[in-house]
């Protein structure tokens, strides 16, 4: 018959899924658990921790960008993060925490990135800008409408610390970082240092005592380690 398409000829609905198997099995692997996804990761397949990083990207883009307050940084870092996590996949001796595993990952590249920072020349924010600095390095703290003289100092202090933190010796300075930037308990910086805990208490207990006399010196008080 003319001017009609043979039934065989019209696509079916796996034709139609073949135009995007990506997306298709990425909804089907949607459903597994992160064990699976884990297992299926290791085994070579690849969308598998493709899902895993759709999972978990709210979380993670949410705390760098809470934390940095820099959407550029936030998404960086974030891809530093989930390729770490790729590399060191098999390294993850639980799979049902994924999430805790990563947000440690998250925090050892929030360091890392701290540490970047305390090298780089002074640069003071441009307060009219929507990605200055909102609070002190350790306590952002929200404000409605800063004033542009508090977001300049907000910057200015932020170095200091930096600076301070950076030019410690290192048992101190691992120690603080790891406390103060990538928020982790004693037991945590222990286990990541191979330390016992009461030799870390000790090393945070002496170093913020040195990093808040360094900071009275420069006649800032305490209240900006809250």
């Amino acid at each position: 018959m003319r001017g009609k398409t043979p039934l065989t000829q019209v696509p079916g609905p796996e034709i139609a899924y073949r135009t995007v198997p990506g997306e298709f099995a990425k909804s089907r692997l949607a459903g597994f658990a992160d064990p699976e996804l884990v297992r299926r990761t290791l085994a070579g397949e690849s969308l598998a921790f493709e899902v895993l990083v759709d999972r978990y990207t709210p979380m993670v883009a949410g705390f760098l960008y809470g934390k940095t307050r820099c959407e550029s940084d936030a998404e960086d870092i974030g891809q530093e993060v989930f390729l770490t996590a790729y590399r060191g996949l098999a390294n993850l001796r639980d799979s049902d925490r994924v999430g805790p595993w990563l947000m440690r990952i998250v925090r050892s590249r929030l360091i890392d990135h701290y540490r970047r920072a305390s090298r780089r020349p002074q640069v003071v924010a441009d307060p009219n800008s929507e990605q200055s600095p909102e609070g002190s390095l350790l306590s952002q703290r929200a404000e409605p409408s800063p004033h542009p003289g508090q977001l300049a100092a907000a910057a200015q202090t932020r170095q200091i610390i930096l600076d301070e933190i950076a030019g410690m010796k290192e048992k101190y300075r691992d120690i603080l970082y790891f406390r103060l930037l990538g928020e982790e308990s004693s037991d945590e910086i222990a286990r990541r240092l191979g330390l016992r805990e009461s030799a870390v208490r000790m090393r945070l207990f002496r170093g913020m005592r040195l990093l808040r006399k360094a900071l009275g010196k420069q006649g800032l008080g305490p209240d900006n380690l809250d």
